[in-house]
């Protein structure tokens, strides 16, 4: 074998090993995909949809960017927008937390900066249940812009 089929080989392996990794790391978070309306300034979803401790993402119509939902405990829930804080490119749920793939930051479950260039930490959104069992979304006047 000659140093060029060598490097040629060498090199086409680590691509191939990094492909691999990041479709792994993308698909790592998907499921089901909750569809959800917009309602002035929320977005509606049934509690009942939501699994404990594991985040489902919400595809809200009209909205350029998905939310991911958890249920923490009864009655308590946590939301992300799906948004990197650093170049507002849309971020995907993996399976430790969120990634972007424009620049490669990364977030952890809590939506806190693990790796940059992302300096801020994902945007939460309020949220609230009504006694009918539905969680209202608190959208931001921001998500108007964009």
């Amino acid at each position: 074998m000659n140093r060029r089929h060598f490097l040629r080989e060498t090199c086409s392996l680590c691509v191939t090993a990094m492909i691999a990794g990041w479709l792994a790391e993308s698909c790592a978070g998907s499921g089901r995909v909750i569809q959800a309306g917009v309602n002035g300034q929320e977005v509606e979803i049934k509690a009942s949809e939501l699994e404990d401790n594991r985040f489902q993402v919400i595809d809200a119509a009209g909205l350029r960017y998905r939310i991911a939902v958890r249920r923490e405990a009864e009655g308590q829930y946590v939301a992300l927008l799906l948004m990197c804080t650093h170049a507002r490119n849309p971020v995907t749920l993996t399976g430790n937390g969120f990634y972007c793939p424009l620049h490669g930051s990364r977030f952890d479950d809590q939506g806190n900066v693990v790796q940059g260039p992302a300096q801020q930490p994902l945007v939460h959104l309020p949220v609230n249940m009504d006694p009918q069992g539905l969680l209202h979304i608190h959208l931001q006047p921001w998500m108007k812009e964009s």
